[in-house]
Parts: structure tokens; sequence; C-alpha cells
């Protein structure tokens, strides 16, 4: 996202922070409703604290399609950590039972 020209701090996010920034400071996300999402915005899954295995984000790629839609992200499915495409069905499925999904765009 630095590279894209987005403001991201000088910090590593954790999922808890993305989510409240982008529904409350708006430092570096505005939180959007699902039917605006486009390619490079973000999606934020927590439960609970959101910390640690309760919580998930990754970059949307591609046209919005419900839990169908395309991402990009590190983990999630793949433990290894490498960066890879997945969608948000396979790579947050065991958090969205109970999880509160954000989409969010960056802010510049």
């Amino acid at each position: 996202m630095k590279q894209a020209g987005y403001n991201v701090g000088q910090t590593a996010f954790s999922t808890p922070e993305m989510e409240n920034d982008a529904k409350n400071a708006h430092q570096y996300f505005r939180q959007i409703h699902a039917k605006n999402v486009k390619p490079g915005d973000i999606v934020i899954v927590n439960v609970g604290t959101g910390y640690g295995p309760n919580g998930h984000t990754a970059i949307i790629d591609g046209s919005y399609h419900g839990k169908k839609t395309q991402i990009i992200e590190i983990g999630g499915i793949d433990p290894m950590g490498a960066v890879h495409r997945s969608t948000i069905a396979q790579s947050f499925q065991s958090l969205l039972k109970e999880g509160r999904i954000t989409y969010a765009h960056p802010t510049k």
C-alpha cells in the first residue's frame, strides 16, 4: 500500500487497529459498504478482540461477489505465509460465522 502512495504509518497494523481506524479515525482507512467494494480495497474480519487467530485482513482482487470475492493475502489458508490469491469464503471461513466484516478503502 505504501508503494501505491497510501499512508500506512511507520508501524505494522493489527486487524483490530485497522477495523477501529476504518470505523472511527479514518487516518488510514475509511469504512465502505460491500456494494461499493473495488479492487484494492481491504476486507477485515475480526472475532472478539481480533488479535492473533481471531482476525485476518486481505486486499480485494476483483469485482465484489460476496464470499466468492477474490482476494490477495498472506497467511490465511496458506500457513507458510506466501502471498497468494484466494476467496473470502476460503480464507476467512473460520471467522465468518461470528466475525465482524469491515470493508474499507485506504486513504491517501
